[in-house]
């Protein structure tokens, strides 16, 4: 069996406790970006939710988040150009409606005084 001199072997927990370190700080740094972009993205969702779409989100980076955020503004301003489309087409439909009541109201009163002018001409 090998032995380690006593040396190197403080060394070598050194340069482990080292890494440790490191990655529990790269960790630490990693996780709160992501955890910050996520919480973004839900505040984000819950603003639409309660006031509608087209609200937009910075986007920061250049990664798989920023990816997402990039789609959620796409869906953000889609609902937003098709919600006031539908807008439109509904306030179009009430106009056209009203219209047609209108002239099926004409029609009803044409129709009523149609035998009077019947009468009238026949005699």
């Amino acid at each position: 069996m090998l032995a380690i001199p006593p040396k190197a072997a403080a060394e070598i927990v050194g340069i482990a406790s080292l890494e440790i370190i490191f990655v529990a700080l790269f960790s630490f740094l990693l996780g709160t970006y992501l955890t910050k972009q996520l919480l973004t993205l839900k505040e984000a969702s819950h603003t639409i939710a309660i006031s509608g779409p087209g609200h937009q989100i910075p986007i920061i980076g250049n990664d798989e988040i920023s990816d997402v955020a990039h789609a959620f503004n796409d869906m953000s301003s889609t609902l937003n150009e098709v919600l006031a489309e539908r807008e439109k087409i509904s306030s179009d439909l009430a106009l056209l409606n009203k219209e047609k009541d209108q002239r099926a109201d004409e029609l009803i009163l044409a129709n009523k005084e149609l035998p009077t002018r019947t009468a009238a001409r026949m005699a």
